[in-house]
């Protein structure tokens, strides 16, 4: 919203319906439904529960603090809570290691909790997922050379999943107000591409910018592996590539434009296999039945 305030919504297939909001500067996150009969929530980096009739999908009380400082809170099916306290999350330093696995260099300074790690086309910078002490989680780039960091988004609400155009000048990340793309040195505004109607997780260029691959997650099918063309339209939309009652994760587009490799379950484990792009024609598998997750193309 406007005024940095977010929404809890309810949603079907055909409409949304709005539970309640919080205040300006409060993000609202991660709402599941206990089986006590309650709605549980994270405002900021406090847990958050209210009574919830299931049947008529209405909040029936007041809302509680449960617990300050939380991180991935669960309930199990007997109705015990937990969670970890976000003291404990543990600071991350970025680092450069050889093929052996060895560590050559440190990158940046340390920051609690640095994920998806994206290194830029030159090879000069990294954009990361960090968090504050609010629990919220922006785009940070480290300069590997220089060792200095910079922020990148400002999004009241969580930002992830960083990934660097091919021309290194813009990166795409994902925040609860959807798919954003925004100029790599901090300058403009970000601009939307896909609703987060739209469960957009791990986007990833095509090599001539044209395409973006992402995984969704469906109901009928569970996670898939979609696809679409920055043409240049406001509303890009997204076609399927993957689609099968298996999961299927971690799509990247080969450096010629004409493949994807991805991660599926279909076997039963996960496994790395190649389809054709953009057709989605043909299943190779590439990890021989020993298993793989997070497939990389090599330059060439």
């Amino acid at each position: 919203n406007q005024d940095n305030s977010s929404e809890l919504i309810l949603q079907d297939d055909e409409n949304q319906r709005i539970l309640f909001h919080s205040n300006p500067g409060e993000a609202l996150r991660a709402p599941f439904y206990a089986r006590s009969g309650h709605l549980l929530y994270t405002k900021g980096s406090d847990l958050w529960i209210c009574p919830f009739d299931i049947a008529s999908l209405n909040v029936t009380g007041d809302h509680v603090l449960v617990a300050t400082n939380t991180w991935r809170p669960i309930v199990s099916h007997d109705g015990i809570l937990i969670y970890i306290p976000f003291e404990i999350v543990t600071p991350n330093q970025l680092v450069i290691v050889d093929r052996s696995g060895q560590v050559q260099t440190t990158i940046g300074e340390v920051q609690p909790a640095i994920s998806e790690p994206d290194i830029s086309p030159d090879g000069r910078q990294v954009a990361v997922r960090a968090f504050d002490q609010q629990l919220r989680s922006d785009i940070w780039i480290h300069d590997i050379e220089k060792g200095f960091k910079e922020q990148l988004t400002f999004d009241p609400f969580a930002s992830d999943a960083p990934s660097w155009s091919p021309t290194g000048d813009r990166i795409l990340y994902r925040s609860a107000s959807g798919l954003r793309i925004q100029s790599s040195d901090g300058g403009g505004t970000s601009e939307q591409l896909l609703k987060p109607v739209q469960f957009v997780f791990a986007p990833s260029w095509s090599p001539d910018g044209r395409f973006v691959v992402f995984n969704t997650s469906m109901d009928s099918t569970g996670r898939d592996i979609w696809y679409f063309s920055l043409n240049g339209n406001q509303s890009p939309e997204p076609q399927p590539l993957v689609v099968t009652p298996a999961d299927e994760i971690d799509a990247v587009i080969s450096p010629d434009g004409r493949y994807v490799a991805y991660v599926s379950d279909t076997s039963g484990h996960w496994e790395v296999y190649v389809t054709s792009f953009p057709s989605g024609e043909g299943q190779w598998l590439i990890s021989d039945n020993n298993g793989g997750v997070y497939p990389k193309w090599s330059k060439q």
